[in-house]
């Protein structure tokens, strides 16, 4: 497979750019590199925010008219779409799929010919689909005593995408779909009796990656924080806790009459649940 050009080239930190600059609760944020990698790998579903393109069958001028016409603002303000997505890290990039016919897919498409030569393997230029990736990990409620101050333990990240690659060999694409398989559940795509995407599937199928170089985490961990002036209200205050876990299969009526044997890695997640 041909090697993406390097990123974060080991750095601890992300260099800190304006978009990713902490402005509240400064305590709460950080650009290490591993801290926002962990939160990555922990969480399976990502939001992808940006502005599509304007309808294939519409040149940018009638395109521009029907905005103008249906909403007098949306003119100078394109709308935003947010779609929820799975997505694999390999190293320090960012995979995500889709049909080749959704939007997103389409704005990534290279231009012909459009090659990066900065690396010694080209790799296809990044186009003009910028995007905001989001994912957060709830876990905890923390209840205050003033429900102003009521809030949420939890762990995000926010990363700011200007350099969006389409991945256009088979032999990419398998392995960013291996990335996110392994995301969504480690040692499925391993099992030997599950079948691999065939050609017609990779076709009809657009992977693009973005390249994780503009990133930080927030991380709220701790009790509500009420004023003095409240701490002599008697109702209850203090932290519920949230976990995630697998819970008992449920096996397909096929597998079911065919007595077909849970896998090592569903037994083990299973029997790692903790109550």
């Amino acid at each position: 497979m041909a090697s993406s050009p390097p990123c974060c080239n080991g750095q601890q930190s992300f260099t800190i750019t304006s978009r990713i600059k902490l402005n509240r609760h400064k305590d709460r944020g950080s650009h290490a590199v591993q801290k926002v990698y962990e939160i990555l790998d922990e969480a399976r579903v990502c939001h992808v925010s940006y502005v599509p393109p304007p309808p294939s069958s519409l040149s940018p001028e009638e395109n521009e008219k029907k905005i103008t016409k249906t909403n007098a603002k949306a003119s100078s303000t394109p709308p935003i779409v947010s779609i929820p997505q799975l997505y694999g890290r390999s190293g320090d990039w960012l995979y995500l799929h889709g049909s080749i016919s959704a939007s997103m897919m389409k704005r990534s498409r290279p231009p012909k010919n459009a090659l990066e030569t900065t690396t010694e393997t080209p790799t296809p230029k990044g186009v003009p689909l910028q995007c905001v990736v989001s994912v957060t990990l709830i876990d905890a409620l923390v209840l205050a005593r003033a429900l102003f101050s009521h809030s949420m333990n939890y762990r995000s990240v926010v990363i700011f995408a200007d350099e969006v690659y389409p991945v256009t060999s088979d032999e990419e694409k398998n392995f960013a779909l291996k990335v996110i398989s392994d995301n969504t559940l480690k040692g499925r795509w391993d099992d030997d009796n599950t079948r691999k995407p065939n050609p017609g599937e990779l076709q009809s199928t657009g992977v693009i990656k973005i390249r994780l170089s503009e990133c930080s985490a927030k991380i709220r961990n701790g009790p509500p924080g009420d004023s003095k002036a409240d701490l002599w209200r008697t109702c209850w205050a203090g932290v519920v806790p949230i976990k995630t876990y697998f819970g008992a299969p449920v096996p397909d009526k096929a597998c079911e009459d065919a007595s077909v044997p849970l896998p090592p890695y569903i037994t083990e997640r299973f029997l790692k649940r903790e109550d």
